[in-house]
């Protein structure tokens, strides 16, 4: 990404309802350390283990290790054990459940779980055509025993399962959860989200732009359709809470092309009523590329307009929209874009967290081939929603004296989840899977902010002028 994006260079913290933008202003920098003054509680558990990154003899260590593996899979175990039911997606993400198991190993090994708590995990998959994972987690609930849960992996049956989890009071976390609507805590009771990139986050982290350059008049470039309704919705309501007034709203046809926003008159409403413009369209990448060619071919691309560009995908890694099939640049699409901003995660286009990955899945036995790697980021959040819900169990062991009650109590694990920090399962020099490196804060650590939901960190790239030489 550093050969095509630089310029400004922002990165939005989003810790526990704030947002914090830091700018760097470099003609060669795509990415800048961020910091945070926010506190927030550590997940520091055990049970006379030694945990990572506390320090003591290697051979203790060694034997306490092959120790407590050696329980693992006992037929003799007598402790707590929870089932913890994982609703995936058909053929989506192959292999998801040696990454749950891997997590479960390592979990071991760090002392989380050990012969007084364990969990046995199930996996169904749900996400087709009829909202089967509703079904798979009434049936996980009422007949497998399951008492907690991770998934199910889309919206809709995520919706339903989570709403069911709240009613009978068990920990449900949401690992590929993108909607705004599963931030009312109110009626999400029980559910905590691990995925990086959520609706509104990704506006908190726009509006934190706009609020940065003193701007308080936008229009939005959208389309028909459900999902760029429910985005919409969500970029509105944060700007209306926040006094930024949306001025004009322009609505295409959903898979509109150039020619027909061209034909459509928009264009000429937006010439006379705004100049700051943000796109939210519910494919993100086909269709802002349609639009930022059709506004370069009506001459609203000079500097008068910043056209702000927040990258929704759906947790899936994206070449950059300029980037053709064959990995090469597209030079006339780039142009298009030119003086644009784009919003995402800070490893949004660039393969940052591959290496680290693959180098954790290898060093467990596991080969990257058997994955799809175009949903890394979901087999990260499933490892990292496995995480969170045993740390929290843990956590609420050790405060209860061992009351097993309280692993699947999904409101008092809802709460202990909230505003802890853990070590997720990338790591990477600098800034990885949305994780910060600085003086504050461990470069592995995954954040919970106080709703549960993990801590968005976003950045800004502008989009230069391709210098030809």
């Amino acid at each position: 990404m550093s050969s095509f994006f630089y310029g400004i260079v922002a990165v939005f913290l989003l810790f526990f309802g704030d947002v914090r933008l830091e700018v760097v202003e470099d003609s060669t920098t795509t990415r800048t350390t961020a910091t945070t003054v926010h506190q927030v509680k550590s997940a520091t558990v055990g049970t006379g283990q030694l945990m990572s990154g506390q320090k003591g003899n290697d051979s203790s260590i060694s034997s306490s290790t092959t120790r407590s593996l050696a329980f693992m899979n006992s037929p003799n175990f007598s402790g707590i054990k929870v089932r913890v039911g994982h609703i995936g997606a058909i053929n989506v993400m192959p292999k998801a459940e040696q990454i749950l198991e891997v997590c479960r190993k390592e979990l071991w090994k760090e002392g989380v779980l050990n012969e007084d708590f364990d969990i046995e995990i199930i996996s169904q998959m749900g996400c087709g055509e009829s909202f089967e994972g509703v079904a798979v987690g009434a049936d996980m609930y009422h007949q497998q025993n399951v008492k907690a849960f991770i998934g199910p992996y889309c919206n809709a049956e995520m919706d339903a399962v989570s709403k069911m989890a709240a009613f009978w009071n068990v920990p449900i976390i949401g690992y590929m959860a993108a909607s705004n609507v599963f931030s009312d805590k109110t009626i999400y009771k029980t559910l905590a989200r691990v995925s990086l990139r959520t609706t509104n986050s990704l506006a908190l982290a726009v509006y934190s732009l706009i609020r940065h350059y003193g701007w308080n008049r936008v229009a939005i470039a959208t389309n028909t359709g459900p999902m760029a309704f429910e985005r919409t919705q969500a970029f509105e309501e944060i700007f209306h809470a926040r006094k930024i007034t949306v001025v004009k709203k322009l609505m295409f046809e959903e898979n509109v092309d150039s020619k027909g926003m061209m034909a459509s008159g928009y264009l000429e409403d937006l010439r006379n009523s705004a100049r700051i413009v943000i796109c939210l369209f519910s494919s993100t990448r086909e269709s802002t590329k349609e639009f930022m060619q059709a506004v370069s071919l009506s001459g609203l691309k000079t500097h008068e307009y910043v056209y702000i560009l927040p990258w929704l995908q759906a947790e899936a890694k994206d070449a950059s929209p300029w980037i053709g099939a064959d990995g090469q640049m597209v030079q006339n699409v780039k142009e298009f874009f030119t003086g644009s901003i784009i919003i995402d995660d800070v490893n949004g286009f660039d393969n940052t967290i591959l290496t680290p990955f693959k180098e954790r899945v290898e060093s467990n036995g596991m080969s990257v081939e058997d994955l799809n790697l175009q949903n890394i980021y979901g087999y990260i959040h499933l490892y990292d929603a496995l995480k969170l819900y045993s740390l929290a169990a843990r956590i609420a062991l050790n405060e209860t004296n061992g009351n097993p009650n309280v692993t699947t109590d999904g409101r008092y694990l809802w709460n202990k989840m909230r505003r802890m920090t853990f070590p997720g399962l990338v790591s990477a020099e600098g800034v990885s899977s949305g994780q910060v490196t600085s003086s504050h804060l461990r470069s592995a650590d995954v954040f919970m902010d106080d709703l549960a939901e993990r801590a968005a960190i976003y950045a800004a790239f502008y989009v230069a002028q391709t210098v030809m030489m």
